[in-house]
């Protein structure tokens, strides 16, 4: 019976958008100032639940940053240096050279799956952007 997959499959959905965006949302929404402005390359949850201005570095809400995204990660990098977040919370793997700039980027939070099933990838990071060209 194919429904017993699907609803295990669900679950596990379920499980993992609470665990990881809407987690960090209220994380967000918690520890950081009502004015942070911060950049998400997954905004859904996260943007509901922070009430926090969102710059989304895919381009949903953010179509700004298409050009930049065109030029990969480098683009990114520079829309972030311009636009100057306070904070950037990003899947790791999406943004591998990101990430591991620690001169640019400091690590303040980490939500790690055990199991995912549906999320972008096993780990996203709360970053504090550490300086800006503006």
């Amino acid at each position: 019976m194919t429904l017993v997959p699907a609803a295990e499959r669900y679950g596990w959905a379920v499980q993992n958008i609470n665990a990881m965006q809407v987690h960090l949302g209220r994380w967000v929404d918690a520890h950081l100032p009502k004015n942070a402005r911060i950049a998400v390359n997954d905004i859904g949850a996260i943007g509901y639940f922070s009430r926090r201005e969102i710059l989304d570095l895919m381009g949903l809400v953010t179509p700004e940053i298409i050009p930049y995204r065109r030029q990969g990660e480098a683009g990114v990098l520079r829309y972030l240096l311009e636009t100057c977040p306070d904070h950037v919370i990003i899947f790791p793997a999406w943004f591998p050279r990101l990430a591991s700039s620690g001169a640019l980027l400091e690590p303040v939070y980490r939500v790690h799956l055990e199991r995912n099933e549906v999320a972008g990838a096993p780990e996203m990071v709360v970053y504090r952007l550490r300086r800006c060209t503006v």
